[in-house]
């Protein structure tokens, strides 16, 4: 898929959209959060399918999260002081802005997504 192109946008919107909506739905980001969810979706996808990687560690992410979680809240009493386990936009950027930042980098520089030639010795692909 090529990336920025007109199937990538439909795809990541989307995607971005649903997960968005989802994570917001059941609580687990803010309003903010949420919004800021969609843009590294968004952003993510839109760059070609590599953009799915990142969405493949927000739930892996979410899932470890959820793991034995009221061990967790027993031993750290943050979350039970807090009251939320919503997460904010400050967490969502912190975990994913370099991903994307270095996702939008390589779509730019590197376009549609190939197979990699190693034995190549045309730099040109790298």
């Amino acid at each position: 898929m090529e990336p920025f192109g007109v199937k990538a946008t439909i795809l990541a919107t989307s995607v971005a959209t649903l997960l968005s909506w989802r994570a917001h739905r059941k609580k687990s980001l803010t309003v903010s959060g949420s919004a800021a969810a969609f843009a590294v979706g968004f952003l993510s996808i839109w760059t070609g399918v590599r953009g799915f990687n990142l969405l493949i560690f927000y739930q892996l992410g979410t899932t470890a999260t959820k793991y034995k979680k009221d061990y967790k809240m027993k031993v750290d009493g943050s979350i039970a002081i807090s009251g939320s386990q919503a997460r904010g936009p400050t967490q969502v950027l912190a975990c994913s802005l370099i991903a994307v930042i270095l996702g939008l980098i390589h779509g730019v520089l590197c376009g549609k997504e190939g197979p990699i030639q190693f034995a190549s010795t045309n730099a040109t692909h790298l």
